[in-house]
């Protein structure tokens, strides 16, 4: 009976009738996954000793199984309705212009090969500054040279993803919400007391992207130092056990590493990412100035996976701040974009909740690590003394 009633919570879950995801639904979810194997041992186990409960542990077993196997089910006609029409089935396709901010080209073009699925190629009107030195990022490598870890045609890989990625997150990034609906996103529920706005959309391969936006009341280049500078990043985000540069590939272009924390009381275990990223700078035609940290999950052959981690993919994602346009220092928008493909067996419901769980914690670190960061230098420290 307890079988089948987690099974039912699982069924509920990912045919849609259930929307919220409350802490009852969760519990649901997670015994009906738990007890599909825990039921199967228990009806092998009651057909040798007690052969009068196997009808019951029988029945709960393939309440659970055929639970499971019907959220596959929905799932794969998920994908094949997307690809059919070229995005969610939810979102109705649009007429509006694109964001006057950037020109998006025609192509439409997905990355087939190995199942992911790509933002549509753009070509940014807004003038970058691919090798400026002053925006403010530092780092530490752990190999000077990346040919010690990478061959020359896995660098050409990493170079072009890496652009690819620097106008996803400026078109995604400096969009409004009128310009994020019109390209298919839908508001999702807020975070932090409705302090963090959330946008999503579902892609073809039914992989959501996320679009998360907070206004801070700190300064847009202190919270670019601390988000783009990878040794400060690592010290302050409790949601990564680790997060390094690599090696570099130009002047403002890098290998990184990332592995984040297991979420969800654990049912959701410890991902690691290779993200070739790019930073760069660009002015908005309204006078603001956007700050901009991007990047794509990369192959990287000679570390093909690390025990007790799942080697998850990120498509275009990263961060965007911008600055007031009236050029005040009081105030800053700090902008998530996340695609991230998390691999395993679980619920992709699931596997949402832990994202946004994640886009809280993330927040909320970051003001309190600018707070205290502010704090330091009023009492007369500075920002090296602070780092070390």
């Amino acid at each position: 009976a307890v079988g089948a009633a987690a099974a039912g919570s699982v069924l509920a879950f990912n045919s849609g009738k259930v929307e919220t995801q409350s802490d009852p639904v969760l519990i649901g979810v997670t015994l009906g996954m738990l007890l599909v194997p825990f039921c199967i041992i228990a009806l092998i186990t009651c057909n040798v000793l007690e052969p009068r409960y196997a009808s019951g542990c029988g029945f709960a077993s393939y309440m659970a199984i055929a639970a499971w196997w019907m959220a596959e089910a929905r799932a794969a006609a998920l994908d094949k309705s997307c690809s059919e029409h070229g995005g969610a089935p939810t979102v109705t396709e649009t007429t509006s212009t694109p964001p006057s901010t950037v020109a998006v080209t025609e192509e439409k073009k997905c990355a087939e090969e190995d199942g992911r699925v790509s933002l549509p190629p753009v070509a940014s009107s807004l003038p970058a500054t691919p090798e400026s030195h002053d925006l403010g990022v530092q780092t530490r490598f752990r190999y000077n040279d990346p040919l010690q870890v990478a061959t020359v045609d896995e660098i050409q890989i990493y170079m072009k993803e890496a652009a690819r990625a620097e106008d996803g997150i400026f078109l995604l990034g400096n969009a409004d919400d009128d310009e994020l609906q019109a390209m298919g996103f839908q508001p999702e529920t807020s975070q932090n007391d409705g302090k963090v706005k959330i946008f999503s959309r579902r892609e073809r391969n039914g992989v959501k992207t996320w679009h998360a936006s907070c206004t801070l009341p700190f300064p847009a280049s202190h919270a670019w130092h601390n988000i783009a500078s990878v040794p400060v990043h690592e010290n302050w985000n409790k949601t990564v056990l680790e997060y390094y540069s690599v090696a570099p590939l130009s002047a403002n272009t890098d290998l990184t590493y990332t592995a984040a924390c297991s979420e969800c009381a654990g049912l959701v275990s410890s991902r690691d990412f290779y993200i070739a990223r790019r930073v760069a700078r660009r002015k908005l035609p309204d006078g603001r100035v956007s700050w901009g940290s991007g990047g794509c999950s990369v192959p990287l052959a000679s570390d093909p996976g690390q025990p007790n981690r799942t080697r998850g993919w990120n498509d275009v994602g990263g961060f965007v701040v911008i600055a007031p346009a009236d050029g005040s220092d009081g105030s800053c928008c700090v902008v998530w974009i996340i695609n991230s493909d998390l691999k395993g067996w679980l619920s992709k419901h699931l596997i949402e909740l832990a994202i946004t769980t994640v886009i809280g914690k993330f927040y909320t670190a970051l003001a309190s690590e600018l707070e205290k960061t502010r704090c330091t230098q009023e009492a007369g420290h500075t920002d090296n003394e602070f780092e070390e």
